[in-house]
């Protein structure tokens, strides 16, 4: 969560675990954005016999998550009632800050869980972070990857009435009705075939932009951008869902936009990688499109740029391998989650989630720990540092050594001396 404000406050979830009354739905995400929840939870079917909630509400279409090969369900498949669905459990990996524990940056935090799909022997990993770049805005970072050999579909629900696509450039794209692909072996366990209106883009590699319309009686309107970046053999869908029963009265009692982005093959090397932004009118939208940095590693390492309107940018740094390190142009990188954000392309802070090490330039994080924390905001012949453990601090080439604690603030070229 960053922020408290109920129009400008960011929050998300990660939830999923076998349970009594649980849904199926693996590694379920949801998203609040300008003043309620856009991506929800669906709720619960009129009772827990009731065929849509057997088919469709309990299972893994209807949450925010990954499917492994159109078929993902509890084992055994659920077929009604009340009780437990055994799917499992996610492991949290990494995240910043912990509970309880005050967060080193005013801008960034991050999670990385991990999941075995027992109904399809599934692994996954998702890493979702908030990047807030102004007290009004910011924008969410969804990294999703998964092995199924056959196909991997993740899927997004928001409230509204509209669901357009676009192209990089802004430019609608034309879409084609289609049927979607649903598994027959078993019969389409995950609940697809709730989901009506299918159109579809066809395969492409391009990037993606998504746009959820949510218009409201005597509101302003307010809208959620999904940025994707494009990988081969890759094929959006949209369509509409039933409705989502958690959702504002407004929304409560009508068809749901969703989209699902379809990765034939593996999604490991080729991850879902999505940046979401809410925002409630449309001058007040920020970002204008994404970028990738860096495709060296694409199993285990995810860089890209987020860059906005006004040309300051995010480089977006992810690992599932936090012992390897990467470097490329200015910059290296050690660690879960790094995000370095630039202004005129010079660095105004820099962002160690967890790991050992981030650079860009001059400017050098160190952590004495390998899940070290720390936030460097860089101002006008002075520096500003928070940090969970011992650090060391490498600037024009000058080493400095500072303990943990926060809004430490140093003097830049006088090796670390405290002002």
């Amino acid at each position: 969560r960053n922020g408290s404000d109920k129009e400008t406050g960011l929050m998300y979830v990660v939830q999923g675990a076998t349970y009594n009354h649980n849904h199926a739905n693996g590694m379920s995400m949801e998203l609040y954005g300008a003043g309620t929840v856009m991506g929800p939870d669906p709720g619960n079917g009129t009772n827990y016999e009731d065929v849509t909630h057997v088919k469709y509400y309990a299972q893994w279409a209807a949450h925010n998550t990954v499917v492994g090969g159109a078929a993902s369900g509890s084992v055994p498949y659920f077929k009604g009632g009340g009780g437990t669905k055994k799917i499992g459990e996610i492991k949290l990996k990494a995240m910043e800050p912990k509970a309880g524990l005050t967060a080193v940056s005013p801008h960034c935090s991050f999670t990385d869980t991990r999941y075995t799909d027992g109904s399809t022997k599934t692994n996954q990993q998702r890493t979702m972070a908030i990047v807030r770049t102004s007290p009004t805005s910011g924008y969410y970072v969804d990294i999703y990857r998964s092995s199924h050999p056959l196909s991997n579909e993740y899927v997004y629900h928001n409230i509204g009435q509209q669901l357009e696509l676009k192209d990089s450039k802004g430019n609608p794209i034309t879409l084609s009705a289609t049927q979607f692909p649903i598994s027959q072996k078993p019969l389409d366990p995950p609940g697809f075939s709730a989901i009506k209106n299918f159109q579809s883009t066809g395969e492409t590699n391009h990037d993606i932009v998504a746009l959820f319309s949510i218009k409201e009686k005597n509101q302003p309107n307010k809208y959620m951008q999904v940025f994707f970046a494009g990988e081969n053999k890759r094929n959006f869908y949209t369509g509409m869902a039933p409705a989502t029963k958690t959702a504002d009265p407004a929304f409560r009692y009508i068809t749901t936009p969703t989209l699902i982005a379809r990765q034939s093959g593996e999604a490991v090397t080729k991850p879902f990688i999505a940046v979401y932004e809410p925002f409630s009118a449309d001058s007040s939208k920020t970002v204008d499109r994404i970028e990738i940095e860096d495709r060296s590693d694409p199993a285990t390492f995810s860089a890209f740029n987020v860059i906005h309107k006004n040309g300051n940018s995010q480089l977006i740094l992810q690992s599932t391998n936090e012992n390897k390190g990467h470097q490329k142009n200015q910059w290296t990188f050690k660690g879960h989650f790094g995000v370095i954000n630039l202004i005129n392309g010079k660095p105004d802070y820099i962002y160690l989630g967890n790991g050992q090490e981030i650079s860009h330039g001059q400017y050098s994080i160190l952590s004495s720990q390998p899940n070290g924390a720390a936030h460097l905001q860089i101002k006008e012949n002075m520096i500003e540092l928070s940090c969970n453990q011992r650090t060391t601090l490498i600037i024009n080439g000058i080493k400095s050594e500072h303990p943990a604690g926060q809004n430490q603030l140093i003097q830049i070229g006088t090796a670390g001396k405290k002002k």
